[in-house]
């Protein structure tokens, strides 16, 4: 996951981001970063997804609040 996540190649699709970051087994840290670059349904289903870490789903749901008052 980590290899993946580090390789320009691959993130640049936008359906890999979303896919590694519902990954329960993606890396915390990979998974954080990529939520910044997430679109506002993206995050809300990832703030309703309880398959994730519990740092993963705060940070979505934080980052939606965020978005959604702009």
């Amino acid at each position: 996951m980590r290899e993946i996540a580090t390789n320009r190649k691959y993130v640049r699709a936008y359906p890999v981001k979303v896919a590694l970051v519902n990954k329960p087994k993606t890396p915390l840290s990979v998974a954080i970063q990529l939520i910044n670059h997430l679109y506002k349904r993206d995050l809300l289903a990832l703030a309703n997804n309880r398959n994730v870490p519990s740092a993963v789903f705060t940070k979505a749901k934080r980052q939606f609040r965020t978005k959604h008052l702009r």
